[in-house]
């Protein structure tokens, strides 16, 4: 069933709500008024419109999520202004998190805020020795009164350095591995957190890491049961895999961009070996955004499931062949360098490679492989939860 079918086949009910609060909605915006965005994004917030599965005083119409299309269709055309790029980690994955683990004053506490994008969030999970092993995690949270205090180093953290909060995992006790986890809400600015930039190789420093020296949380920060965030971070990672589908559906599919320079090229170059090469992508990339419909379709549905992997590894392997093709295009003026100042991202929307630089987006092509699960883990998560074979 496609994300069209499953929208089509909503309770009649639910529809005539969202249209409802759809129209009320609009019905006071003005496009043409000079509101800041936080304020026009804290009325879709109250509006319920912000996302629609979740609860009526959260942020939503607790409705079937698939209706969220809906919703978004009619804000682009009604002129408000899209959220999603200025706190991509807050709204994709941090959000559905809390709404789902976190505390009735956590969520009060938190999600309008993430939504009008007055706090920005990054996620705090990656270590130095535990990437893709998440489980060997060695960030400590030990026990202080009323609260923890923690201890350690993390890496990896996309836009840590503009962020007000971070989703944070420690390790609270001597559990084997994913027994001793407890998940936390973090606020940067307290004392003992240090954050670091790191350099990439296209010269910005959207990455980076956090050292924790003696920073304290407060207990009321903690998600879920001491020792029990590891259900927590496996809700994170399938928020994350499906917010890699988002931020690509937030910008020009890069496919576009090859085609706008192929089209550009000599005619003398565009040679039947080129012309083949091009169609192969564009055949793959097609194929790849039906995948993302359909993951998308159970995922709305509140069915995040190991799927989501399919859609990370086609995707991970898609993207730098994509802009290899795009180097060759160029020829010897692919080897120039644009630029190399460490220059960290002033905003979400400024992550990553924007403006068509190919140059620059087939260096950053490296990390897909890598970042949010490496390649190697999405095929064991594919090997054993969907095929259903033996660990080897």
């Amino acid at each position: 069933m496609t994300v069209a079918d499953t929208v089509a086949h909503a309770p009649t009910s639910e529809r005539r709500i969202v249209d409802d609060a759809i129209e009320g909605f609009l019905a006071g915006f003005d496009p043409a008024a000079s509101v800041p965005n936080d304020q026009t994004w804290g009325a879709v917030y109250d509006a319920g419109l912000s996302r629609v599965d979740f609860p009526a005083d959260r942020g939503g119409l607790g409705v079937q999520p698939d209706l969220q299309w809906v919703v978004d269709d009619a804000l682009q055309a009604g002129g408000v202004p899209n959220n999603f790029n200025d706190n991509i980690a807050g709204i994709a994955v941090v959000a559905p998190v809390i709404t789902a683990f976190g505390t009735a004053e956590q969520q009060s506490r938190h999600l309008r805020r993430i939504f009008t994008c007055e706090d920005v969030w990054c996620q705090l999970f990656s270590e130095p020795e535990a990437g893709s092993d998440l489980a060997s995690l060695r960030t400590r949270a030990e026990r202080d009164g009323d609260g923890w205090t923690l201890t350690g180093h993390k890496v990896w953290n996309t836009m840590a350095h503009i962020s007000d909060f971070g989703l944070l995992l420690a390790r609270t006790s001597d559990a084997p591995r994913h027994k001793g986890i407890t998940c936390f809400l973090l606020d940067m600015k307290t004392p003992g957190v240090e954050v670091r930039p790191i350099r990439q190789m296209t010269g910005e420093a959207e990455f980076n890491e956090v050292i924790f020296d003696g920073a304290f949380i407060p207990d009321t920060a903690r998600v879920g049961d001491v020792d029990q965030g590891w259900a927590v971070a496996l809700g994170t990672l399938m928020a994350e895999r499906f917010a890699v589908s988002q931020v690509i559906d937030n910008k020009v599919p890069i496919i576009d961009e090859i085609i706008e320079l192929w089209r550009d090229l000599d005619p003398t170059s565009q040679d039947a070996a080129r012309r083949d090469a091009l169609v192969q992508l564009v055949v793959r990339s097609r194929v790849l955004g039906l995948m993302r419909d359909r993951v998308e379709s159970k995922f709305r549905a509140g069915i995040p499931g190991p799927e989501g992997s399919l859609l990370k590894l086609a995707q991970a392997e898609l993207t730098p062949d994509i802009y290899n093709y795009g180097l060759d295009l160029l020829g010897a003026g692919g080897m120039l360098s644009t630029g190399y100042d460490l220059a960290p991202p002033s905003s979400w929307a400024d992550a990553g490679v924007t403006g068509g630089d190919v140059r620059r987006a087939f260096l950053r092509s490296r990390a897909y492989p890598i970042e949010g699960g490496a390649a190697e883990i999405q095929r064991n998560t594919i090997a054993e939860r969907i095929l259903g074979l033996p660990r080897g």
